[in-house]
């Protein structure tokens, strides 16, 4: 956590810890619990969405770009 109020400090910008989530990879989720707890903010999973695009899908699969092609269709279709 020090390393991230640092980081505020020295940029002027603000971490949301409470809107922050920590992915752990090959982490037991004993410890990805505590250090999320310590941190103040969730604990997540891959696959996740960030903005709307999904992290650590397959792009291969149709299933994957289904979100993006629905968010620029909503787009097209009111302009």
């Amino acid at each position: 956590r020090a390393v991230l109020v640092l980081f505020e400090t020295l940029s002027g910008l603000k971490v949301n810890f409470h809107k922050s989530m920590l992915v752990g990879v090959n982490i037991p989720d004993s410890w990805l619990g505590e250090a999320a707890s310590a941190l103040c903010c969730k604990v997540g999973k891959i696959p996740f969405l960030y903005p709307g695009l999904q992290i650590g899908g397959d792009p291969g699969r149709l299933r994957f770009w289904e979100p993006v092609l629905d968010r620029i269709l909503v787009v097209v279709w009111f302009y």
